[in-house]
């Protein structure tokens, strides 16, 4: 069996591999323009601006200067801020935080006090306009909910009042990271005359499949803990005879009591997100798409999701970069975003968690390639904002990923299309025959062929079994992002799971895409089961570590035709309806086909594969209750094989590691 699955998995690729398109050979980061850094002085002020309805945003002015440079309007970068324009800064001033650092920093004279814009943009000579969104940091207005359509009209009024100041040639691209990429396709409704190009970091597209949520299991865990730290951000708990120490007010405003009015404002809003309430039920019933808080005003029914912006951004036709991670919380959604725009576009996709936050520093290939991201970005924007021919943009690659190794290691690949043409699908299907490598409830193997007579295997749900807490150090890089761990253990997960572990590879196997999950199950006493589906790699002691994983619940599993273009994915409808028309589970099987979040990775020789089940994830997803007499059964073999569609990518070539 060991050499048979190193051979298929052989053949499948010899056979893809011919119909790959030869890509480009392209270094990410390989940009003559970022190394001239012309400026080494900005000048930074903070003003309030008026919108249409008078609601006052607080806004910082970066301009690029120094060595006896006269100011002249150039174009400009805007980040629209959730968390923060700025940082106060102890002793006075304040530092602007941003992911685009330049750790020689740059020096900023200012009103409030000298501080520090590490920011690259400003080293090539574009102005930086960075302001805090309406109901939050000093910006005035009650608190809205998320995605709010007003953030339109002040997307629009703050660009026409860019494109309108001395500094500004016109011309303005947008920046930002999570919710900082997810204001910017709001940005395109009003079509801004002067919007020219995006680049938008790690952010959601559908929201209800991915990272708030899949399969109709909501995912609390994250989700609690930004809620919380934004609440704490926007000074709710705040007693109106503190003073705000958090939020660095504008120039005009020393006595900060501009400040304290503004926050006054923001807690006649409504508190971040509001999903804890909602808890209880999305225990009990799930996450339904049409029973939810945010309400689209083009989406009359149904989450708050992204992906109804489409229309207008590809109307708009506004060139946009797209940087995804595959360890990110929503690895899948930069992909969906540039399968479905027109507009002039490009994707890169490397091993980053959300926001790039790996943890205690060091100089891996994860690192080093983060910091590549200013470098396209800053090419985009030359392209597009400064009619550079030289950014090269016409002949970048389409698609650029990185596959990951266990050496923290990046080896990048270009691709016209996602996924790439040379790749195929591997079939291993759950088979009872133990494979003496787990110490787990049923210690299953992943066969090539399925087990010819059926056999349905018993697991009594544990509510125990977690990828981990915030609080013990061990979680998953994905969910809590400090540590980052790029391949937490889940040894003692294992031990409370089903587990299926493939024959160790006699060949390196690359696996680039998503995983779909076909699991047979019945239920005794179990009406409802919440399926936590993890693809985990076992190295040569084997230990087991995370991969990535995908969620269903059974009374969701009734499948529909995608609101957009999901590489024919499985698709859950979501909906009340169809959850009433699901029967519950019983003692005749049924099958529950489910994709798991894209990953991009090398095995190597001797490691193995495991799918690793259980019923819950403790410290992250809020999932049914269950009595004690509660039995799940996953059927294999016979007329019901329970099986695991993997995507295969001929290995790159390993490149070599650059001396720290």
């Amino acid at each position: 069996m060991r050499r048979t699955l190193g051979i298929l998995a052989t053949a499948l690729l010899v056979t893809a591999a011919r119909a790959a398109i030869a890509a480009p050979d392209y270094r990410l980061g390989a940009y003559a323009g970022a190394e001239l850094r012309p400026y080494t002085q900005a000048r930074r002020t903070s003003v309030y601006v008026a919108m249409r309805d008078g609601v006052r945003l607080a806004v910082d002015v970066y301009v690029p200067g120094g060595e006896g440079r006269a100011a002249v309007p150039r174009p400009t970068i805007l980040e629209y801020q959730r968390y923060g324009r700025a940082a106060p800064r102890q002793g006075g001033g304040v530092v602007f935080e941003d992911i685009l650092t330049d750790t020689s920093g740059l020096a900023v004279p200012s009103s409030v006090a000298d501080a520090t814009a590490q920011s690259h943009f400003l080293r090539q000579g574009y102005v930086l306009v960075v302001a805090d969104l309406r109901g939050a940091g000093a910006s005035f207005g009650p608190s809205l909910e998320e995605g709010d359509p007003v953030e339109e009209r002040d997307l629009k009024d703050l660009i026409d009042w860019i494109a309108r100041q001395d500094f500004s040639n016109g011309r303005v691209g947008m920046y930002g990271v999570s919710y900082g990429a997810e204001v910017q396709p709001r940005a395109t409704v009003h079509r801004p005359k002067g919007l020219g190009a995006l680049v938008m970091v790690q952010g959601l597209f559908d929201e209800a499949d991915g990272g708030y949520a899949m399969g109709g299991i909501f995912r609390n865990g994250w989700l609690g803990v930004w809620e919380e730290a934004v609440n704490a951000l926007d000074n709710r708990e705040q007693a109106q005879s503190e003073q705000i120490t958090n939020i660095p007010p504008v120039d005009a405003d020393p006595g900060r009591t501009l400040l304290a009015e503004a926050v006054r404002e923001h807690q006649d809003g409504v508190p971040a997100m509001q999903f804890g309430p909602l808890v209880p039920s999305f225990r009990a019933e799930g996450f339904l798409r049409d029973r939810l808080p945010f309400i689209d005003s083009r989406q009359p029914k149904g989450q708050n999701n992204l992906y109804t912006l489409l229309p207008f951004h590809n109307r708009s036709g506004v060139p946009t970069l797209l940087i995804g991670g595959w360890n990110d919380m929503f690895p899948d959604d930069m992909l969906l975003w540039h399968e479905n725009l027109t507009v002039p576009r490009r994707l890169i996709v490397g091993g980053w968690a959300h926001g790039g936050n790996w943890g205690p520093e060091r100089d891996h290939d994860l690192n080093r390639d983060y910091r590549k991201v200013a470098v396209e970005a800053l090419r985009w924007f030359d392209h597009w904002l400064k009619d550079a021919p030289e950014a090269g943009i016409v002949s970048m690659p389409p698609i650029q990923y990185a596959v990951l190794d266990s050496a923290d290691r990046s080896d990048w690949q270009s691709t016209k299309q996602w996924p790439p043409s040379n790749s195929a699908a591997l079939t291993l299907y759950l088979d009872p025959v133990r494979s003496d490598t787990a110490r787990s409830v049923n210690d299953g193997t992943l066969a090539i062929q399925p087990a010819p007579r059926s056999e349905a295997v018993p697991y009594q749900p544990d509510s125990r079994t977690t990828t981990g807490s915030p609080n013990d150090g061990k979680s998953t890089g994905r969910w809590h992002r400090k540590p980052f761990a790029m391949r937490p253990s889940m040894v003692d997960n294992d031990w409370k799971a089903m587990t299926w572990t493939s024959p160790a590879l006699e060949a390196g196997l690359c696996l680039v895409g998503a995983p779909v999950f076909h699991l047979h199950v019945s239920g005794e006493d179990l009406p409802v089961a919440d399926l936590h589906a993890y693809l985990e790699i076992v190295d040569r002691l084997g230990r087991s570590q995370y991969l990535t994983e995908g969620l269903m619940r059974s009374s969701h599993r009734l499948l529909a035709k995608p609101p957009y273009r999901n590489f024919g994915h499985p698709f859950p409808a979501g909906t009340s309806a169809a959850v009433a028309r699901t029967p519950p589970l019983g003692g005749t099987a049924v099958e529950m086909r489910f994709r798991g979040m894209s990953t991009s990775y090398r095995l190597e020789p001797g490691e193995r594969l495991r799918l690793a089940l259980t019923l819950s994830d403790a410290h992250n997803t809020a999932t049914v209750a269950h009595s004690e007499t509660a039995r799940l059964s996953v059927h294999q073999g016979g007329p019901t094989p329970s099986r695991l569609e993997l995507p295969l990518l001929q290995c790159p070539p390993k490149t070599a590691r650059p001396d720290p």
